[in-house]
């Protein structure tokens, strides 16, 4: 219950009132970066096998 009376209330805990917004600007910050270097690192062939799997590449077709 007390999880819930910190929402009714907003943003942040009675004990310090930034350490919620903190947290999740953290966890965005690190989801982005997460997703950053596995496109990088996995590189462009992940993501055509993918595509290709899902039959996308009608849409290079198209472009040509």
């Amino acid at each position: 219950m007390r999880a819930l009376s910190w929402m009714n209330k907003g943003l942040g805990t009675p004990a310090n009132p930034g350490l919620r917004l903190r947290l999740i600007m953290m966890t965005v910050f690190a989801l982005s970066i997460i997703r950053y270097v596995f496109y990088f690192h996995c590189g462009e062939a992940f993501f055509r096998e993918y595509f290709e799997s899902k039959n996308v590449s009608d849409m290079r077709s198209v472009e040509k």
